[in-house]
């Protein structure tokens, strides 16, 4: 009886270092995925989106800024003449003024005067009344 309460024993001992093996295995896993591998993975899966994106700002701007000795397109005579187009182009708007004061609702995108009939403060009520029209015609 003595050696079956060893055997026993040495079961349960053993079962109990697997299911700790076990804990240790799972949390390892676990732990790594939320330190390491959110941020390793966000950081792998983001660099090719904004290798494309700064690709893409230096097309639109038509600069280039490859490694090289000289940044012929961001030199300090285009800089000048940059600064110097943005002065002209704020000169021109000072001078015409693109959301002018008026009595009238203007939209940017439209650009369409709006006067007194306009009635937007009573969507609700004006789209309840249009359902319920449309409601009685059928």
């Amino acid at each position: 009886m003595a050696g079956s309460q060893s055997d026993g024993q040495k079961k349960i001992l053993e079962r109990n270092l697997d299911q700790s093996d076990d804990i240790k295995k799972y949390w390892w896993s676990q732990s790594w995925k939320l330190y390491f591998g959110s941020t390793l993975t966000k950081w792998a899966l983001t660099m090719p989106i904004v290798t494309t994106i700064s690709q893409q700002v230096e097309v639109f701007c038509g600069l280039s800024f490859t490694t090289s000795e000289h940044h012929t397109h961001a030199g300090h005579s285009r800089i000048l003449r940059d600064n110097e187009d943005v002065q002209k182009l704020v000169g021109w708007f000072e001078s015409h003024d693109p959301f002018p004061f008026s009595d009238f609702v203007v939209p940017v995108s439209t650009g369409i005067l709006g006067d007194e009939t306009i009635n937007c403060h009573r969507a609700f009520e004006c789209g309840n009344s249009s359902k319920s029209n449309i409601g009685e015609k059928n």
